[in-house]
């Protein structure tokens, strides 16, 4: 639809607004009459034809701050009115709509850029771990907390050649407590003895500082998150926001189809266990969604029947290339391979697709969802989150950080929970105390990863559980899982209910493997939806994948890292026919391409629970790069780490700086 179509659109709402104000003024800026809108003409997003744009029947026009970028008429449920978006390079804009004796216009623009603050606070906590570093070189008996202003500005003078005139010029404004607090969350992280060389080993032969870094565990008095409520939005924003995607995977799955792998680059290399099998390895020239265990089809270049030739078993993928098992009758020369091309059959992406469709057509009907996690993540529900403080009693050997997100997890409080873990910080002990627990309270339970590895690594360390892994195929399972608990297993099936006693039994498996389970099928179609979803993985998870075994449960709780490995980028081709045809605002595309858990913490606010102490790496200099950079110098080693047992000497010599 054209630009003009949708200016008429907004020009309609303005002309029946002013007539609506001059009987009802107060019915105006209300969602009923905007979505009443809404429901009549569906507006969309359009590129910006020009910086001003008029309004001809309002008899208004509209100045923008620039000419390029992407347009739309949308209620803000902040401002509780209507209003003119506008989206352009790193700065978007929000015009209210206002009605003064009659006559609309829009006041003056509310701005938010998206490249934020230039310094960010880990910015200014790594700037200050190079202070304590100069500090120590300098004055090697001093105690860094007793830092002088004189002193610091001293070596600010000395490091102004390592950063930036901007970053030395806000880093010398700071006032002397400003300087001691981010001093003092360094020096969280370093031993006593680097803080204050006059410092003797303490009785227990450890030199961790007492004093934990701001977790805010169980008793604390201030919340270990932000508190506040998620943005509302109209049904008919939530039915385009689920119309856009339905749309990216159609062109998705037509994109997968035509497209193919050809083998003429594969190289041989060896399998690094003893089998001596050859892999064969194979560059991509573009990222596709290949999981590992899947299967590729080969066939010859020119053959218009497409007749298979054999079989690639995919073992990594890397985004770069595929290390792939060759399947043949018989293995041909690798020259010979060369000539073929491999193809990607996704029949799953059509399961999607379909499930997508009565997922919409369900929301169509209702306007809302069965599920209330999803009512409250795509914002029908206007949710605020409530803290939930550890309960009284016996509780799981857990760190502060894990404990409470473990109490907020197994709450019944909020429709869903979001908790990000670092690598090494203990997600997936802390999931199975999460599932644990969820069965002691009697609760039914699904969980859920994008990858049969990461599913399996969970299922292992629940195997003494009442536990039914999903999924087509057997070869694709861990083999101490697949043993025991496969749904594709009469036997299996039958010893997990010997299992069962008085608890529910879990279901696991790959969000694919669980809606097209036929026992969890007839599950849901008995006793209806499921109490809880555990989604591990989900800064990996696409997010078709995670909406559709959502619906599926009440809660969710969300675990995983947005900071590591993301989704499988959308090929370039699929990003380009889908700016041909649509114009997609920044938070509808940030929507069809991020993971769930980037999604709801960057571009819906929903709180998340950082998990803060890292028990795989024992050297917290190593810790504090990546603390600083991706967590806000909220992560440190833990404790028990070798480092805080070493003296100073030792440290040096085994954790060179």
């Amino acid at each position: 639809m054209s630009w003009k179509q949708e200016i008429e659109k907004i020009d309609q709402f303005l002309c029946e607004a002013v007539r609506v104000w001059q009987r009802q003024p107060d019915q105006v800026f209300t969602s009923a009459f905007f979505q009443r809108w809404e429901y009549v003409c569906q507006p969309r997003p359009f590129k910006l034809p020009a910086k001003t744009i008029h309004f001809s029947q309002a008899g208004i026009r509209l100045t923008l701050m620039e000419k390029d970028g992407i347009g739309a008429f949308i209620w803000n449920s902040e401002e509780e009115c209507p209003g003119f978006y506008a989206e352009c390079r790193n700065v978007f804009a929000f015009y209210p709509l206002r009605i003064e004796d009659g006559s609309p216009f829009f006041d003056a623009p509310l701005i938010h850029e998206t490249e934020g603050d230039f310094l960010s606070f880990g910015d200014r906590i790594e700037f200050m771990m190079d202070i304590c570093v100069e500090f120590r070189k300098t004055w090697p008996s001093r105690n860094v907390l007793k830092i002088h202003k004189r002193e610091y500005l001293e070596l600010i003078d000395r490091l102004k050649d390592d950063y930036d005139p901007e970053t030395i010029k806000i880093m010398r404004n700071l006032r002397i407590t400003q300087i001691h607090h981010l001093i003092s969350l360094v020096a969280k992280d370093m031993a006593e003895d680097e803080v204050s060389p006059q410092l003797v080993l303490p009785l227990d032969g450890n030199y961790a500082l007492e004093e934990p870094i701001e977790t805010m565990g169980a008793g604390a008095d201030k919340p270990a998150i932000e508190i506040h409520p998620l943005t509302e939005q109209t049904p008919y924003q939530i039915q385009l926001l689920l119309q856009l995607l339905l749309d990216a995977e159609k062109i998705l799955e037509q994109y997968e189809q035509q497209h193919t792998i050809a083998l003429r680059k594969a190289t041989l290399v060896q399998c690094e266990d003893d089998s001596q099998k050859d892999l064969l390895a194979i560059p991509l020239d573009t990222p596709l969604d290949i999981r590992e265990n899947d299967t590729l089809y080969v066939h010859a270049f020119g053959d218009p029947g497409k007749r298979v030739i054999g079989k690639l078993k995919v073992i990594i993928n890397d985004r770069n290339q595929l290390i792939c098992e060759p399947q043949f009758a018989v293995q041909p020369a690798l020259d010979e391979l060369r000539k073929f091309y491999a193809s990607t059959p996704r029949s799953g992406k059509r399961f999607i697709i379909d499930t997508l469709e009565v997922l919409i057509e369900s929301f169509h009907k209702n306007q809302r969802f069965p599920s209330s996690s999803l009512n409250a993540i795509l914002g029908i529900d206007n949710f605020a989150f409530q803290e939930i403080s550890p309960p009284e009693g016996a509780q799981p050997q857990l760190d502060p950080s894990q404990l409470r997100a473990w109490a907020n997890a197994i709450s019944p409080a909020n429709p869903f929970v979001l908790i990000q873990g670092p690598p090494g910080t203990g997600k997936s002990h802390l999931a199975r105390e999460i599932i644990c627990e969820l069965l002691r309270q009697k609760k039914r339970v699904i969980f859920a990863a994008p990858s049969h590895t990461a599913v399996d690594n969970l299922c292992r360390k629940l195997l003494d559980l009442p536990l039914l892994r999903t999924g087509s195929d057997r070869y694709r399972i861990h083999p101490d899982v697949a043993a025991q608990n496969w749904t594709g297993d009469i036997q299996s099936i039958q010893q997990v209910r010997a299992r069962q006693q008085d608890h529910e039994i879990v279901f696991a498996g790959t969000p694919l493997g669980l809606i097209q389970d036929y026992l969890l099928s007839m599950e849901c179609r008995e006793n209806g939806l499921f109490d809880v979803l555990v989604f591990d993985e989900a800064g990996m998870a696409s997010i078709d994948e995670f909406l559709i075994i959502a619906a599926m449960a009440h809660r969710c709780v969300l675990i995983g890292d947005h900071q590591q490995l993301p989704p499988f980028p959308w090929p370039e081709a699929v990003m380009e026919e889908l700016d041909r045809k649509f114009s997609l605002t920044r938070f509808q595309r940030r929507f069809i391409t991020q993971s769930p858990l980037q999604w709801l913490i960057e571009d819906r606010n929903a709180p998340a629970y950082l998990l803060t102490s890292s028990y795989r790496c024992q050297n917290p200099r190593l810790i504090r790069f990546c603390s600083a950079r991706f967590y806000n110098a909220r992560v440190r080693t833990s404790a028990s780490a070798e480092y805080y047992r070493l003296s100073y000497e030792e440290r040096q010599q085994i954790y060179p700086p």
